[in-house]
């Protein structure tokens, strides 16, 4: 399956599950301070994961460029 073939079988069942989760939430009362603690949560674990991702990022970043370094001096030792 190419790659955005399987974006949308991705895409698909996530819609599925929301659906089924909304559903099971119909009827449920929540009062705003719940939602905001709730909401303040959701925006706790989103901060936390972006943050981890910069992080990962910025290490594969790292990673590639020491890489690239010692390829570059891998080169000059081999042409001496």
């Amino acid at each position: 399956m190419d790659h955005c073939a399987s974006d949308g079988v991705q895409s698909a069942s996530m819609d599925q599950a929301v659906r089924r989760s909304a559903s099971a939430l119909k009827g449920i009362v929540v009062t705003q301070s719940q939602e905001t603690a709730l909401k303040n949560v959701l925006l706790g674990t989103l901060e936390s994961f972006v943050i981890k991702c910069v992080h990962l990022e910025r290490t594969v970043t790292t990673v590639s460029n020491d890489v690239s370094v010692r390829n570059q001096d891998n080169r000059k030792h081999a042409t001496m």
